[in-house]
């Protein structure tokens, strides 16, 4: 078996006949390959002759996580909009909400909130407090959970203006008064 990124080997090996069937082989590498695109070929050994002629050339691609894009920075509306990058192959995501480092909500997003590879979630509840957050998001794949996307902040920001005290001068007046310039 070989798998290559570009004209670059990334794995060479001579598997065991027992990952095979009689009519199908399966090999999982021991180590990850980055995210990239793959290409594979494989041929056999008979009697310990190994044949002359590889399979036809297949390709594969290793998807990286999603990347959150907003919310990002400050925001007044504290039930925000999630966006992102749509993983190729993946019909779900899983999205976390923190609060610090409290954990606030996780949302089970179907594929259908993507399109033109961009998901777009805006969930109804919680509104979510006037602090600084983070979230991330992760993508189903080949049957599992893939990698959470990194992290990424933003405030919600209270919109209303802070009025409980004056703004300006205090005079205390003659008559034991305060007077607000």
């Amino acid at each position: 078996l070989q798998v290559f990124q570009g004209s670059t080997i990334k794995i060479d090996k001579t598997l065991a006949k027992t990952v095979c069937t009689t009519t199908l082989c399966s090999y999982t590498p021991t180590s990850d390959l980055a995210y990239a695109d793959y290409t594979w070929k494989a041929r056999t050994k008979a009697e310990g002759v190994w044949s002359e002629e590889w399979s036809a050339t297949k390709s594969f691609k290793v998807n990286g996580p999603p990347t959150p894009q907003l919310p990002s920075g400050n925001t007044y509306d504290n039930t925000p909009t999630y966006k992102w990058t749509a993983v190729s192959g993946s019909d779900k995501y899983r999205l976390e909400v923190y609060r610090g480092t409290a954990f606030v909500k996780e949302y089970l997003i179907n594929g259908t909130y993507c399109s033109a590879g961009i998901c777009t979630y805006t969930p109804a509840s919680p509104k979510l407090n006037y602090a600084a957050h983070t979230w991330k998001v992760q993508a189903w794949g080949n049957n599992a959970w893939q990698a959470y996307s990194a992290s990424k902040a933003f405030t919600v920001i209270n919109p209303v203006p802070d009025t409980r005290g004056p703004n300006g001068k205090i005079y205390v007046t003659n008559n034991g008064g305060l007077k607000f310039l």
